[in-house]
């Protein structure tokens, strides 16, 4: 009988037979649950998966709410976004390297620390200066509890249906933006998003005391050249960040943004030379450079960039162009709602298939096509628009994107994963680096170019008419919105014929996807297998 209170004290040597033990260094292993146990780490999946989706996505969703509390600029209210992402951006790399040096227990109360490191400097000092530094712990503590959420997924299900514990662990975070949407319509101020917030950071820690993972092994990873690697990658994801965050507001006026995005991307060159020049070294260079991985990071970062689109049309243009507030809007955030739903459902059904692997590049193609036909679909907008217009459109990007991400991460970590844990948290961080860095260069650029398009439109409509100039302004916002998806929804159809073509080579050649790392897998599987078949055969003969 496991002893579930005392397990973060287990001994994993003890604990475990060869078939449950963790596939590498900071990750639990998987135990024979009982059925309660299964039920009770299924409600910690999704408590710690909702908490670190509404947490990750608040910064965004509400920084309106966040600006008029504390009477900020909009300067001050972008900088809270930045400082967000300036540390999601490399917490990828820095908590794998704390699991595998401290496991995964330590991993779980360095979460709740700064979950209540939160929540008390928020009630204790309550100012601008204080939500700065808790947008930084939010951005640290989101990509762990995203983690935790599949170390939980992956102890309730069964072991031949465990590969599902990303596609659960990613799916539901990225629920987050979409339910934040619809609960916006409760949360009109900044003091009832605080102690919304309080409640979730509150709930988290609560689950992690009471529910704890199984133990992992150990491995040292921190030593002084790890350290100056992760430091350059922090620092280069950090300049890059707040280069791209501040784009459409710096940009014309000083060459500061310029000389941003030159030193992030030396830091870069200088964190990729040091690496490569490694005996050991933090990040494989030399993988990373593979040209499957390059295409993965490559299509996510482009959806990533892609989708930026969805929040500037539904808040930007209805709230802003048009005057609509969140409450008429509920209509519009219940289909995004459902649309998220459906890519999370369809995505589980697909990745639950026996030949899941091999449908992975036909379900990334389902996502760009998807969002290639809502971003044409959203070509509709006008000074009379009203939210029922782009209903179908926003459905459907918010259904690829949720779509795409779980699949071609796993693609990712399946080629990784067999080779070792060094080429895991490779491909893990880096994917998490433009994840976060494409996606607010995509909002900046986005934001940016409706800023110029608009003048333009605006200055071409005021000198052949003599209209109203308020009319005239929201015409010149609605064309600029209209140019920008047919933009994107030009860019995703080149992305939807290079993932069809490469299709079609792979049937012609009958190309086997992902077999080479499948047998790998297969076989590590089927020795652990015979080691625990040996194991309990002694046990039953003595």
């Amino acid at each position: 009988m496991i002893d579930y209170k005392n397990l973060h004290k287990s001994d994993p040597k003890k604990l475990y037979l060869p078939i449950q033990m963790p596939m590498f260094a900071g990750s639990p292993g998987y135990l024979n649950n009982t059925p309660k146990m299964k039920l009770t780490y299924m409600f910690a999946w999704f408590i710690i998966g909702i908490c670190g989706a509404l947490i990750n996505s608040s910064t965004v969703v509400y920084i309106n709410e966040i600006k008029a509390h504390y009477y900020l600029s909009q300067f001050e209210a972008s900088f809270l976004t930045c400082v967000y992402f300036m540390f999601s951006s490399w917490a990828s790399l820095f908590l794998f390297k704390l699991r595998q040096h401290f496991g995964v227990h330590f991993f779980l109360k360095c979460l709740s620390v700064g979950l209540i490191c939160s929540l008390a400097t928020r009630l204790i000092f309550a100012s601008f200066f204080a939500e700065i530094i808790t947008r930084a712990f939010d951005g640290l503590i989101c990509t762990g509890l995203s983690v935790a959420s599949i170390f939980y997924a992956g102890s309730f299900l069964p072991a031949p249906k465990r590969i599902l514990m990303l596609v659960l662990g990613l799916g539901i975070t990225q629920l987050g933006m979409p339910i934040a949407r619809v609960f916006s319509i409760f949360i009109d101020d900044g003091h009832t998003l605080f102690v919304f917030e309080n409640i979730l950071y509150i709930l988290a820690i609560l689950t992690i005391r009471f529910v704890p993972l199984p133990p992992s092994f150990k491995t040292p990873t921190f030593d002084s050249l790890n350290l100056a690697s992760m430091s350059l990658f922090a620092l280069s994801a950090m300049v890059l960040c707040f280069a791209f965050s501040f784009m459409p507001y710096l940009w014309w006026d000083s060459v500061f943004i310029p000389v941003m995005i030159i030193v992030g991307f030396m830091l870069l060159i200088a964190l990729i030379i040091i690496e490569y020049n490694r005996t050991h070294p933090l990040l494989s260079i030399k993988f990373l450079s593979k040209k499957d991985l390059i295409k993965i990071i490559l299509i996510a970062s482009c959806i990533r960039m892609f989708l930026a689109e969805q929040n500037m049309s539904t808040s930007g243009f209805f709230i802003n162009s048009l005057g609509f507030n969140n409450e008429s809007l509920f209509g519009l955030y219940m289909v995004i709602f459902l649309g998220a739903v459906l890519g999370f459902i369809v995505c589980l059904v697909l990745m639950n298939k026996a030949n899941r692997f091999s449908l992975i590049n036909h379900t990334v193609l389902i996502a760009f096509s998807t969002l290639c036909l809502g971003s044409f679909l959203n070509t509709c907008l006008s000074p009379i628009s009203v939210p029922k217009d782009v209903y179908l459109g926003q459905f459907l990007l918010a259904f690829s994107g949720v779509l795409f991400l779980a699949p071609i991460m796993l693609d990712g970590m399946l080629k990784s994963f067999v080779r070792g844990s060094l080429y895991l948290v490779s491909f893990a961080a880096v994917f998490s680096f433009c994840q976060n860095v494409f996606g607010l260069l995509g909002s900046g650029v986005i934001n940016l170019y409706l800023q110029l398009r608009s003048k333009e439109y605006l200055a071409a409509f005021y000198e052949k008419s003599t209209g109203n100039f308020a009319y005239l302004k929201t015409l010149a916002s609605a064309n600029a919105y209209n140019d920008l998806f047919y933009i994107v929804s030009f860019l995703s159809l080149i992305v939807c014929i290079y993932l069809a073509l490469e299709l079609i080579y792979i049937k012609i050649k009958n190309i086997k996807v992902h077999s080479r790392e499948l047998q790998i897998l297969q076989s590590k599987m089927k020795k652990r297998a015979e080691k625990t078949q040996e194991i309990l055969s002694k046990l039953n003969n003595s």
